[in-house]
């Protein structure tokens, strides 16, 4: 099968000129581990896809950072792409990937905390500066009474007719009087609930301004990331 590849040497042509003896670019370590895939697509892969697929095969190790896979993707992604014409650090392409792992492990939940701090990093309105809710309650309770006296008399009287005396009885056949004295009481309570929410951008910043920023934060934070990688040993540039 080798004998039919357009490119004899097509691994060593991804080496850098001066490259050291046991060692190989980013580049070539993706072109490596993306092989049997640039001979399945007659070596029509574009950079872009031989990254992605030695991407997944590089981290294949869990570490703490956002579960959401997209934003793994971009910074594993962004690492490679980074580093892409650099030399790794170690002699192997074995002893490089265990360096790498343990770095992720022992370093990646500093960064992940870092990159939480980022404004409105984890919104899903980034232009958003404002978000609260009002809650207002009022509870209520009465009670009415209302009492007094009602007095009524009916009086029968058939001869002689003349003046009444109701306390003497005079000429009076028959005399009703009748008092009441009504009494009532209401209770009452009432409760009411008000509530007041307001989320979005309230003009302290501009759409732009708000963007801006927070792409700088994203930016410094991954830059000392690419730093301190270069720093522990795990990629360095020969010139």
């Amino acid at each position: 099968m080798m004998n039919k590849l357009k490119i004899p040497n097509y691994l060593l042509t991804l080496q850098s000129p001066v490259l050291a003896e046991n060692t190989e670019t980013i580049c070539g370590v993706c072109h490596n581990l993306a092989f049997e895939e640039l001979i399945d697509a007659q070596y029509e892969l574009s950079d872009a896809e031989v990254l992605e697929i030695a991407r997944k095969k590089i981290f294949d190790f869990n570490y703490k950072f956002y579960d959401d896979l997209e934003k793994r993707k971009a910074l594993e992604t962004g690492i490679l792409k980074h580093f892409w014409f650099d030399e790794i650090g170690q002699e192997t392409y074995a002893y490089w990937k265990f360096e790498l792992q343990h770095w992720f492990e022992i370093n990646m939940d500093r960064y992940y905390t870092l990159f939480k701090t980022i404004p409105f990093q984890d919104q899903d309105d980034p232009t958003a500066n404002t978000n609260y809710t009002e809650t207002y309650t009022r509870d209520s309770k009465g009670n009415t009474r209302a009492s007094g006296e009602d007095t009524s008399i009916a009086l029968n009287s058939v001869t002689p007719e003349g003046r009444i005396d109701i306390n003497t009885n005079d000429y009076v056949n028959n005399i009703a009087k009748t008092i009441s004295k009504p009494n009532s009481a209401n209770d009452s309570t009432g409760h009411e609930e008000y509530s007041f929410k307001r989320k979005g951008n309230i003009g302290i910043q501009t759409l732009a301004d708000v963007l801006q920023g927070s792409r700088r934060a994203v930016i410094t934070i991954e830059s000392e990331l690419y730093t301190e990688l270069q720093e522990y040993g795990l990629f360095f540039n020969i010139f």
